[in-house]
């Protein structure tokens, strides 16, 4: 594995490597995003990640917002995947708190303007801040290193959920990145809240809700529907989608989805 760049910043050593023609971004020795450039799915947990969008009712999304940038793969992804099924030009926003990991997304992972607006910004300031129209898919991917392990940088509690809430559309989606199975059942969008506990829809008005994951990682990816989202719809998204009609692009896809709401 070659190192194409690499950068010290506050204790974090930042390196570019290429993989044959796939490109990587490590943090201190830990896989941060991973691109390649010929393929739609890479086969790990970003991958996860733009199924929620896939499964808004047709025509949706047409307004994305992205926390936590990164290197830029799940906007790319996304765009691959949902601007081909959009009447209109997809808009994406994409909030990032270190400048670093945007001028690296534009640098070495192709985000250029035309897959998103850029913003830095802290994620949750943004979110409180926002006046602008609602979101049909907010992607919330926001996450910090701690003693070399990721790990969610806001807590998915009660109050966070419902101001991501607040921001979207009528039959808007949530997608939010755990970093494990732990964060993922103490979060207020785990099965024991919104599918056991009814009063929950109250203040987190959710009538659908999937968990994926993959065996590549630990992570679980939470997707949650304002709308109707039936068991199956992903499944035969997949297979309509025009970028999938070769099996060999399914096959790139290791995943595991639950219904739980």
């Amino acid at each position: 594995m070659a190192v194409l760049w690499e950068h010290k910043h506050e204790g974090v050593r930042y390196e570019v490597r290429s993989a044959g023609r796939s490109v990587r971004l490590y943090e201190n020795g830990v896989l941060h995003t991973q691109y390649h450039p010929e393929r739609i799915f890479v086969g790990s947990v970003w991958d996860l990640l733009s199924f929620a969008g896939l499964m808004l009712p047709r025509g949706l999304p047409r307004r994305v917002l992205v926390l936590g940038v990164g290197g830029g793969v799940v906007i790319r992804q996304l765009h691959g995947l949902l601007a081909p099924l959009c009447p209109e030009p997809l808009v994406v926003i994409g909030v990032e708190l270190n400048p670093l990991h945007i001028r690296l997304a534009r640098e070495w992972f192709g985000l250029t303007p035309a897959y998103a607006e850029l913003v830095q910004a802290d994620a949750a300031s943004f979110v409180r801040d926002y006046q602008g129209p609602p979101f049909d898919l907010i992607v919330d991917d926001v996450f910090a290193v701690k003693n070399g392990e990721p790990e969610r940088a806001i807590l998915a509690d009660d109050a966070w959920c419902q101001l991501l809430c607040s921001k979207l559309s009528e039959h808007g989606a949530l997608t939010t990145n755990f970093a494990s199975v732990r964060e993922f059942r103490a979060s207020a969008l785990s099965s024991a809240k919104l599918g056991k506990n009814r009063e929950a829809m109250n203040t987190i008005p959710f009538r659908s809700a999937y968990s994926f994951t993959t065996p590549h990682c630990d992570n679980v990816i939470s997707a949650c529907f304002k709308g109707d989202a039936p068991a199956g719809l992903l499944e035969s998204r997949l297979q309509e989608h025009p970028l999938c009609q070769k099996k060999s692009v399914l096959k790139q896809l290791r995943y595991r989805a639950r219904k739980y709401l």
